[in-house]
This record gives C-alpha cells, structure tokens and sequence, in this order.
C-alpha cells in the first residue's frame, strides 16, 4: 500500500504527523476540559460557601430588624404612652370616643379613662438639654469638602413654652432667667422681624453687601433657645462681625428704631402666625401641636393681641436681655461649616471677635 500510495505521490510521512499532531490536539483539549471543569467545580463550591456565609449575616439582619421592630410596636401602642386627634365636626357624632374601645383597639377596661387623660405630661426638648449644652463658650467648626459658601449658627437661651417645667434657664454668670410671658415672645419674634426683614439692618448691610445670601434671628420655644444664623456667606467672619455691630448700635441707641420699620415688622410677625393655618389642614395639625405644647385652644393665636401692642420699649429690652446675650462669645455656642482651606483663616477672624475656642473637626 505504501508502495502504491508512493507510486501516487502521497507524502506518507507528513500524513503520519498530521494525524499524531490531531491525535495529541484531541488529547490536550480533552485535559483542558477536564481542567476547566475541575475549576469551576471549585469555584461552585466556594460561591456555596460565601451564599452559606452571606445567609447567616442576611439571617442575623432579618432578626436585629425583627427585634427593632417589635420593640417599636411596644411603644406605639402601649396605651398610657398614646395620644389620639380627630379632626372634624366630631359633636355631631353621639358618643364620638366610643368607635376606639368597642374596636378592641384600645383594651376596654383602660379605653374610656386613657382616651379622656392622658396619664403623662409630655416633655419638652429644653427639659432635655444638659447643663454642659447650655453652659456657653463653646464653639466647633466642621470641614466639608467642597463647600464653597459658609454657615454659621450660634444659640442662647430663650424664651420656654408655659407648659415646660422649665420656667427659667439660669444664664452663665446670672442669677435670674429669661421672662416667658407671652409679651416676651411677641416682642422678640417682632425684634427679630426688624432686624432681618427685607431693606431691614442686617438686608441692607450683610446682602446688600455681599456677604451672606441669607440670615435669620429665630425664637424656638420648644428647645428654648434663641439662634441666629448666616446661610450661604462669602465671608463668614465679616458677615458675622458686621451683624454684631448692628446689634451693638442698636443696644447702646447709637442707632435708633424707626417707627415705621417697626410697624412692617409687627406686620410680618403676624403674617407669620397667621400663616400657621393656612389651610384646614393646617389648622388641624396646630391643634395637636397647640394641646403638646400647653397653648390650649387658639394657641399661636393669642400672640397675635400682644404682637400688635408690641412698642419700641418692649424691643429694647428684648435686645438687651436676650439678644445682646446672643451675640455674647461667652455665653452663646457657635457651630460654623467651611470647607478645610478656609477654616484655619475663619477660625483667626473670629477669634479676633472674641470667639476664641473654636475647635475644628471633621465632618
């Protein structure tokens, strides 16, 4: 045969290695199957481990929420700690509280007493402060990256609501408190008006001059503590030191009220309480919140007599018993936010103010 095949002119000896080299391709793919398959086979086998793994963490998630969850619906619906409100023309429905017992939502031996009184007073957020967040002094600066305009807030004690327990926050350095009577509230809210509102000392001074886009001088009852802030400022330590010569001047009658700004002012004020109810919604909620707070029916409403008889007198002493107090390094407490090339220079131009603690952390 292999004379014939010879005689043909077939290269016997090229047709021997090509079918060894086949024979040897055929062989190692074979092995590089088998290779691969025992990888993957590993590969499956460490997948099973991680999903065992990551089931037992998934596990131990599902029960912490579990748990969080359970403990939640204990204090939702423990009934000495609940408090119901239903808006709506209620007194034309006879025996309006009854739906709530006789749904076995409530337990029908406690239903009828819980839903009439409550069986605990209700705490406020100023009862809550510690001594050492209304010790005075004290003043952080935080870096966030990339923030290019600065925020300053800074606090003092103010005015309470009449159903705290607190009735005074003792200042540092003073033996005496802050007056919570209503006048107290309705001239600072007023003061604070004057002093920001639009063409107002700190609009024509601070925006009109570039330095802050925006600022406010607000009373807040509920943690009784007064603030004054600077959003979005150019320059922080101008901004600030630009605010406390306006309170300065007015405090020591280097500037004078004008009697029609304080008009506006009074104005405004009462543009803002009203507002609280605007719609029926509104109204419905400030009911709730007016029962929390102790205001009784008509809450915010009864600032709106003492607001409009509000005098330039009653100003003053607001500003110098509490604002000036505000504006006082030793006695407010400062948070700034600035990015981390400018809280070193912030931090010496406010300490030139007098504002000598600053710490800087990061965010």
């Amino acid at each position: 045969l292999k004379n014939v095949l010879a005689k043909l002119g077939v290269d016997i000896k090229k047709e021997d290695e090509d079918q060894q080299g086949e024979h040897l391709h055929a062989e190692g793919e074979e092995c590089q199957h088998e290779e691969q398959g025992e990888e993957e086979e590993e590969e499956e086998e460490e997948e099973d481990v991680d999903d065992d793994e990551d089931d037992d963490d998934m596990s131990e998630d599902v029960q912490e929420v579990l748990s969080h969850l359970n403990e939640l619906r204990v204090h939702v619906t423990t009934v000495s700690t609940l408090h119901f409100q239903v808006a709506g023309d209620i007194m034309s429905i006879p025996s309006p509280k009854r739906p709530w017992s006789d749904r076995k939502f409530l337990p029908s031996s406690q239903a009828s007493s819980q839903v009439s009184t409550p069986s605990h007073q209700l705490r406020h957020v100023v009862e809550l402060l510690t001594p050492a967040s209304l010790k005075g002094g004290q003043g952080v600066i935080s870096l966030v990256p990339g923030l290019e305009s600065g925020f300053l807030i800074q606090s003092a004690p103010g005015p309470v609501y009449p159903s705290s327990s607190v009735v005074e926050i003792p200042q540092q350095g003073s033996a005496g408190g802050v007056n919570t009577s209503l006048r107290t509230v309705a001239s600072l809210m007023v003061l604070g008006t004057y002093l920001t509102q639009m063409e107002g000392p700190f609009w024509r001074e601070v925006r009109g001059a570039g330095l802050s886009y925006s600022f406010g001088v607000a009373t807040n009852l509920e943690s009784g503590l007064v603030t004054f802030f600077l959003y979005r400022c150019a320059n922080i330590s101008k901004a600030y030191e630009t605010c406390t010569r306006i309170v300065s001047d007015f405090a020591t009658e280097k500037v004078a009220f004008d009697e029609n700004s304080v008009e506006e002012a009074r104005s405004g004020t009462i543009y803002e309480i009203v507002s609280r109810e605007a719609t029926l919604s509104d109204a419905a909620g400030e009911s709730l919140i007016n029962y929390f707070e102790g205001w009784g029916q008509g809450g915010w409403r009864k600032l709106l007599k003492y607001v409009q008889e509000v005098t330039v007198t009653d100003m003053k002493k607001s500003l110098n018993d509490i604002v000036q107090v505000l504006f006082d390094n030793t006695r407010n407490n400062m948070s700034v936010a600035t990015n981390e090339a400018k809280a070193a220079d912030v931090r010496t131009e406010l300490a030139q103010l007098g504002k000598n603690n600053l710490q800087i952390i990061s965010s």
